[in-house]
C-alpha cells in the first residue's frame, strides 16, 4: 500500500500512549518493560514514516533524541506526581495536541476510561490487546476481573488483537464491527545461523512465567549451556531471590538481570533454542524474535493460533515436561532437526510478523 496514493491528504497525528515503566526502552536504563512497550515501539517509530508521532510517556532523564529522529514526545507525568496530579497533565498533553489518532496497548483501569475520553473530546481510540488474559477482561499480572471492561469495548473505536483465540472471545455482535486482528510486528533483519549454541530463556521473573522450569531443564541436561535474561519484578522481589538462588548450584546456567532492548538480540541470535514455560501470554514478542533469528522454540504450554506445529517453527510440548526435555535435547543434538525449524522459523516471521506490512494494517483503521 502506498499511504500517499491510497489516501492522499491523509497524514494524521498520532498519540501513542505507552505504559508507565516504559523509561529504558528510550534510554537502555536498567528498568523492566514489557511486550506492550516494545510493539507501541515498534509500532510508533514505523508509523512515523508517514505521521506525525508523538509519544505520550511519563518523563524520561538522558533520552538520545537523536536516536529516534521521526518520533516526538509528550511527558505527561513525573515520579513523585500523585493520581489526580498525572490526570490533568495527561488531560493537557492530548488537549495541546489534539491528535487525530489515539493508541493505547495493554488492559488497565486507564485504558477503561480512554476510550470514553476520546470519544468525549473527538479522537479515534485504537485499544491493542496485548495478553490473553485481557480478552476475558482480566489484569495480565494480576489475573483479576476488571469491571469497567464493558466499557472499554463500547467506547474504543476499534479493537486489535494478536491471534484467533483473542478474537473469538472479544468477539460479539457490539464489537464485529470494530474487531481486527494484527500481529505483532519487528523489523526484519535475518541473523548469521552458524555460531549458535545454548538455549535461552528470556521474561520477567514472575510466577506464571514458571522460571523454575527452565532451571530444571538445564539440570537435566548438563551438557547443554543455558541463558537466563531475567528481570526481577520490583513488587516481589523476594520471589526472584528465590529463583536466582535457584541456580547458584548449578553450573551450565547463566542468569543476566538485565539486557537492554537494543542489546537483546544478539542474546537470540546466538541461541540455538529458545525455550517458554509460562502458564499462557498472547503472542509473545520473544516467538518472533527467536523465529527472525532462525532460532526454533520449544513452547511448554504456550502456542497461539497452534503457530508452532502449523509453520514448522519448533515443538510444542502440551504442558508436559518431560517432552520439553526430550525436545530441548532432539533439536540441539540433531542437525537436520534443528536446519529445518530454523528455516521455517525465518519464513514464518519474513511472512507474517514484517512490522511494516503490519503497520500498513493499522494505518487502514485510520480512515475507517
Amino acid at each position: 500500500m502506498n499511504l500517499k496514493k491510497d489516501f492522499p491528504d491523509k497524514r494524521k497525528t498520532i498519540a501513542v500512549v505507552f505504559p508507565k515503566d516504559s523509561e529504558s526502552i528510550f534510554n537502555n536504563k536498567k528498568q523492566t518493560f514489557g511486550g506492550a512497550t516494545v510493539q507501541l515501539f515498534n509500532y510508533a517509530v514505523e508509523l512515523s514514516k508517514n505521521h506525525d508521532v508523538y509519544c505520550i510517556t511519563g518523563e524520561i532523564e538522558d533520552i538520545n533524541y537523536e536516536e529516534f529522529p521521526n518520533l516526538k514526545f509528550r511527558f505527561y507525568f513525573s515520579k513523585n506526581d500523585n493520581y489526580f496530579k498525572k490526570i490533568i497533565k495527561f488531560h493537557k498533553a492530548l488537549w495541546f495536541l489534539k491528535p487525530d489518532i489515539v493508541i493505547q496497548r495493554g488492559l488497565s483501569r486507564f485504558s477503561t476510561f480512554l476510550g470514553f475520553y476520546c470519544r468525549l473530546f473527538g479522537m479515534k481510540y485504537i485499544f491493542m490487546f496485548a495478553h490473553d488474559r485481557e480478552c476475558r477482561g482480566r489484569f495480565q499480572k494480576s489475573n483479576r476481573f476488571n469491571s469497567l471492561y464493558p466499557l472499554l469495548l463500547f467506547s474504543a473505536n476499534h479493537l486489535v488483537v494478536q491471534n484467533d483465540y483473542q478474537y473469538e472471545r472479544v468477539y460479539n455482535v457490539f464489537t464485529k464491527k470494530k474487531l481486527f486482528k494484527i500481529t505483532n510486528g519487528f523489523p526484519i533483519k535475518i541473523s548469521d545461523l552458524s555460531t549458535k549454541k545454548g538455549v535461552l530463556w528470556v521474561s520477567r521473573l514472575e510466577a506464571w512465567k514458571r522460571p523454575e522450569l527452565c532451571i530444571d531443564a538445564a539440570a537435566k541436561n548438563p551438557e547443554i549451556p543455558f541463558v537466563m535474561i531475567a528481570p526481577q519484578n520490583k513488587h516481589n522481589k523476594e520471589y526472584a531471590l528465590q529463583i536466582y538462588k535457584m541456580t547458584e548450584n548449578i553450573k551450565n546456567i547463566t542468569i543476566l538481570d538485565f539486557v537492554s532492548f537494543k542489546d537483546i538480540d544478539k542474546y537470540f541470535a546466538e541461541s540455538r533454542i529458545f525455550l517458554n514455560t509460562s502458564i499462557e501470554e498472547g503472542f509473545p514478542n520473544t516467538f518472533i524474535q527467536a523465529c527472525k533469528n532462525g532460532t526454533p522454540i520449544v513452547s511448554l504450554s504456550v502456542n497461539p493460533d497452534e503457530f508452532i506445529a502449523k509453520y514448522d517453527v519448533g515443538e510444542f510440548c502440551s504442558n508436559d515436561i518431560d517432552k520439553m526435555n526430550r525436545a530441548i535435547e532432539n533439536i540441539y543434538n540433531n542437525d537436520s532437526v534443528f536446519k529445518n525449524y530454523s528455516d521455517h522459523a525465518v519464513e514464518y516471521v519474513k511472512n507474517n510478523h514484517n512490522i511494516e506490512k503490519n503497520a500498513q494494517l493499522l494505518e487502514k483503521l485510520f480512515v475507517l
